[in-house]
């Protein structure tokens, strides 16, 4: 069961979060501010599923987290996606994806950031989505959704996509919750156990 799926609790329209005015879309449906993420002004979702404790605190935890864990997110998508940059080579030599030539796991990993950090606030329970995009595109449009549980374990955040074919898997099918994101969203399997995210 996703993490949007919970019923929502009624919030202000305007809120301030650390030194952060977050205001609520009704197009999206979520309140929307921006923080820095791997060092790039990110739009933050907050949706409200409970106002159980300091909902600052709350965010600004996931928030660090996926600062912290920046190389550790970025290794679970490579190693369950593990010919992902074979993928983008051979769309490259077939005129697919535009590019001056073949890329290096290293540029590959230079072109990732996070295009959102999508939070459903439920005091304790608090998990959170990772759109990651790249630039240049390399996922063609699309953005790669990562579901981090309430315990910070990494995870799918859809079973969308059951079969090996990596093209499908990050240049794939998928559907969008909302407005902010690209036209499509694909999802990856990435589980992960405490010890491997550094608890």
């Amino acid at each position: 069961m996703g993490l949007f799926l919970k019923k929502r609790v009624e919030m202000p329209d305007k809120m301030i979060l650390g030194n952060t005015e977050f205001v609520f879309d009704r197009k999206l449906g979520f309140h929307v501010g921006e923080w820095t993420v791997w060092d790039r002004k990110t739009k933050i979702l907050l949706e409200f599923q409970s106002t159980e404790g300091n909902i600052g605190d709350i965010v600004l935890e996931k928030v660090n987290w996926v600062n912290d864990h920046k190389d550790t997110i970025i290794r679970a998508f490579l190693d369950e996606n593990d010919d992902c940059i074979d993928v983008v080579n051979e769309m490259i030599e077939d005129g697919t994806l535009e590019a001056d030539g073949k890329i290096s796991e290293d540029e590959f990993v230079k072109a990732l950031f996070v295009n959102n950090v999508t939070i459903f606030v439920n005091g304790s329970e608090t998990g959170f989505y990772i759109d990651l995009d790249a630039e240049p595109d390399y996922f063609m449009g699309h953005l790669v959704c990562i579901e981090v549980d309430c315990k910070l374990k990494l995870k799918s955040a859809d079973s969308t996509d059951n079969t090996s074919n990596t093209k499908d898997k990050f240049c794939g099918r998928g559907n969008a919750r909302n407005g902010i994101r690209k036209e499509t969203s694909t999802y990856v399997n990435l589980e992960r156990n405490p010890e491997q995210i550094g608890e």
